[in-house]
Parts: C-alpha cells; structure tokens; sequence
C-alpha cells in the first residue's frame, strides 16, 4: 500500500512540480481522445524539457501534456489553474473514471474523483475532513492509511503537534487508486501529447 513517504519528494525544493500543478488521470481512454475531450488543438509529442517550455499557454487557454500509463492517460497542467480543472475533469469523466488534483504557488488545493459525470469525492487535502460528494466517505481507510491526517490543527510547539504532508498523501492516494507510482524519473522519462484546453 503507498503512503505519503513515498512522495516526500515532491517537498524538496527543487522539485518539478514545487511551483504548482494539476493532474488528471483519465482510465481507459487513448491520450488522443483525452486531448479531444479538453476541448481544444492537439499539437505534437515533446518530451519533459519540452513540457515546461511551451507550459504557458495564451490567454484562456491552458498546455497539457498527456501520456499514456499503465491503463490510464496521465494529464499534466503546470500551470495548475484548478478553475479550469473542476469543469474538465468531469468532461473527462464520461464513461470511465477520471481524477483531478491541483496545488497552486499559494498552496490552494483541490482533489476529485468523478465516475461518468458523477463527483464521488471531492475534498482540499489540506483538510480531509471536509469531504463533499455523492460518496463522501468511500475511501476513508484508504485516506488513513496513505497518511491524511483527521486530527484538529494544532501549534507546532504542543506536544500532540504532527506535520501534516497533504499533497504527497494525496499522490499516494491516487497510487492506491490508479495503480501507477508516480516519480521524478518517470516524469522526465515519458513523451506527452501537447493539448490545448480552453475555459468554458
């Protein structure tokens, strides 16, 4: 089972997603299609350095990168506007799974999974008790167990105090769900199909 000490990486510095990010996994459909359903152009394949060069896309609008892993298609935005992100995800959603997660520069972040259009879960990992939609509770002993923290936020000088690692809890959430170990390596390894996605 993942856990959130998996993902630590993710903390460091100079990691790649440090200044913010959304994610999307889409099961069962081909990256080309998934780049159809964003709503936009499909340009060509570029690998990661090639990702973060044309990561800054026209006004309303927003570069995708999309691949293909282990039965599902990895969607990566490093722009992380999740504004775009809660109205795509449930696009991608139709008939198959789809899950979303963001974090911005400011640390806002947002976590959904969506089934056929239907939103089964959506919550902020920085408070996992705030869970909103149709099956709210369905993956909370997974949630436990990858590392999410229930307990009340506490001053770092009380004893009781416990540093929360939300976002690499919930990559490893999404490990539990998806299969797919996701790494700094693996980033740079793959080939993304760009995609245009724009607002609606």
């Amino acid at each position: 089972m993942p856990t959130f000490t998996d993902y630590l990486w993710l903390e460091d510095d100079d990691s790649e997603l440090v200044n913010g990010f959304g994610l999307f996994w889409v099961k069962a459909v081909p990256p080309e299609q998934v780049a159809t359903r964003a709503g936009g152009t499909i340009g060509e394949r570029v690998g990661w350095e090639g990702l973060v060069e044309r990561s800054d896309g026209s006004r309303g609008s927003h570069r995708l990168g999309v691949a293909e892993l282990g039965g599902w298609s990895f969607v990566l935005d490093l722009e992380g506007d999740s504004a775009i992100g809660d109205d795509l995800v449930v696009r991608l959603s139709k008939g198959t799974t789809a899950i979303s997660h963001f974090l911005n520069v400011e640390l806002d972040d947002h976590y959904r999974l969506v089934e056929d259009g239907d939103v089964r879960l959506d919550f902020a990992p920085w408070d996992p008790t705030d869970r909103q939609g149709s099956a709210p509770d369905s993956l909370l002993p997974a949630m436990d167990t990858v590392g999410f923290d229930f307990t009340e936020d506490l001053d770092p000088g009380d004893p009781d105090y416990v540093e929360k690692h939300p976002t690499p809890a919930a990559f490893a959430l999404t490990e539990y769900l998806t299969g797919v170990k996701l790494t700094a390596d693996l980033l740079h390894s793959l080939t993304y199909l760009l995609a245009e996605a724009r607002s609606r």
